[in-house]
Parts: C-alpha cells; sequence; structure tokens
C-alpha cells in the first residue's frame, strides 16, 4: 500500500486479508435488477468524494452501450450547484432523477415472519439501512417542503444542462418502479447522500434480508 505522501509500505497478512474480504455497502456497489437496470451506487457527498465516485462510474460504464441516469440528492447545507456542476458538465447523463429521501417500502419487506424474530444479523442490516433511509434534514419538514426540494435540484440540472432532461418523483419507491419498467439498458449512478442511497439499497439490495 502507499501512503498519503507516496511512500510505500507493508501491511500484515491479517490486515491485507481483511481489507481484501470487506465489504462495504453503499461504498462502489453494484446491483443488477432485472434484465434492464444496473445501479451503481457510492454515497459521496464531498467534492473530492464524488470526483472519484464519478470516475468509478465511468469506468464501469464506458464500454457498455447504455442509458447513463443520474440519481442525486444533497442533504444540509451543502452546495447542490457546486456537487451537481460537475456530473453536469460531463455530458454523460441524459437522464436525472430526483426525489425525497424516503423509501416509501418497508425495510423489512420480504423477510418471512416477525422481524423481532429474524436472526440478529438480518435485523441489525435491516435497521441500519432503514434509519439511513431517514434523513432527518428531510423529515422534519412537510410533503410539499420535500417536493419542492427535489424540484428546486430538477431546475438546477436543467439549467446546467439545457439539454438534459430532468424528472422528480414522490420517493424512492416511485423511483425503482419507473425505472423497472425500461425497456433498455439502463446504468443508474446514485450518489450525493448516504441517506440517498440507503434508502434505494433498503429497497433494492437482496442481501439486506439474507442472514
Amino acid at each position: 500500500m502507499t501512503q498519503s505522501d507516496g511512500i510505500p509500505f507493508e501491511l500484515p497478512l491479517w490486515q491485507a486479508q481483511g481489507l481484501a474480504n470487506c465489504k462495504w455497502h453503499g461504498r462502489f456497489q453494484i446491483l443488477k435488477r432485472g434484465a434492464s437496470v444496473v445501479y451503481f451506487l457510492d454515497g459521496a457527498h464531498t467534492m473530492e468524494s464524488l470526483r472519484a465516485a464519478g470516475s468509478w462510474f465511468k469506468r464501469q460504464t464506458a464500454h457498455v452501450e447504455s442509458n447513463k441516469v443520474l440519481i442525486f440528492s444533497v442533504t444540509g447545507d451543502r452546495d447542490a450547484a457546486e456537487l451537481l456542476a460537475p456530473f453536469a458538465k460531463s455530458g454523460d447523463f441524459a437522464l436525472a432523477l430526483f426525489c425525497p429521501l424516503i423509501a416509501t417500502t418497508p425495510v423489512g419487506q420480504g423477510v418471512k415472519g416477525n422481524f423481532s424474530k429474524a436472526p440478529f444479523i438480518k435485523r441489525l442490516k435491516m435497521t441500519m439501512w432503514k434509519f439511513l433511509s431517514l434523513d432527518n434534514w428531510s423529515i422534519q419538514r412537510d410533503q410539499e417542503e420535500i417536493m419542492r426540494r427535489s424540484k428546486e435540484l430538477a431546475d438546477l440540472w436543467t439549467s446546467l444542462t439545457p439539454r438534459g432532461e430532468a424528472k422528480v418523483f414522490r420517493s424512492v419507491n416511485h423511483v425503482v418502479d419507473y425505472l423497472d419498467e425500461a425497456n433498455e439498458l439502463n446504468h443508474v449512478f446514485v450518489t450525493g447522500s448516504l441517506h440517498l442511497v440507503g434508502a434505494f439499497l433498503s429497497l433494492i439490495d437482496p442481501e439486506l434480508n439474507s442472514d
């Protein structure tokens, strides 16, 4: 490995094996859903991390003919224009989708039996992503305020990319349903907020309901 100053250093074998076997949901994660949709999810929410996530998405999809779709959100007082501009300028995305950070479908859906009787690891996974899918910044506002924020992001996108298309949905579940109906291959990049990624994973990641 290499330190931040570029000086190589060695790791003990057990640490190297741990890093090699580590799986971090919501970071450089790829999930295929059906025959037409492939999700690329990364919870990057700073300029530096979004730049790295964007480069990763571009490498992963560079040699595949598909529609490129961006799903983006920001929370708190982050500068949406600054964070969204690089994606708009890239020209990679013909369509951008925006929605509140609300999943609407119960995180435990698909789990047979009572949640409290599910294995501990399963309950831990479900609870973790349920928490991330509920963004405190959003849920404190009423529905119209939440939708207004999503519409502002859509307007910002179209102002940055006059030829780009933007759509606004009332929840993450509505976005998933919309993409499920696609007839062509869509590579979907979900980024900008860990809460956004958490909401999507609570709906589309089968491992969250596995033991």
